[in-house]
């Protein structure tokens, strides 16, 4: 068993007592792609878990933002709405993935 198997929607309701994201289904419809490339990471030896099921963990909070942001993968500098303006940055969500990717794995140097 790889450390990805344990990636269900049972673990991130049950295990990490999650309930932003509502089914199975709206989970697995970005399961995969963060599966992916967090395995791409950890094949590389980039990453290794801090604790126990550590990118499990890791990965169901990068699906959690992902749904949150409906996968648009952008990052707002500035917009106008009507006569309102505004400016600033917004983090992508590569770099809110990173942040949960270090809380809960060691990012290493390349590999081991």
């Amino acid at each position: 068993m790889t450390p990805f198997d344990k990636v269900t929607y049972d673990f991130y309701s049950d295990e990490l007592g999650r309930a932003v994201i509502p089914s199975a289904a709206e989970f697995n419809t970005y399961r995969l792609k963060n599966v992916l490339f967090v395995k791409g990471l950890y094949d590389d030896g980039l990453i290794v878990e801090r604790e126990a099921d550590g990118i499990v963990k890791a990965i169901c909070m990068m699906i959690e933002i992902d749904y949150q942001a409906g996968g648009n993968d952008t990052v707002t500098t500035s917009e106008s709405i009507g006569g309102y303006s505004w400016s600033g940055t917004k983090k992508s969500l590569e770099a809110k993935k990173y942040e949960w990717l270090k809380l809960f794995c060691h990012i290493t140097g390349g590999v081991r």
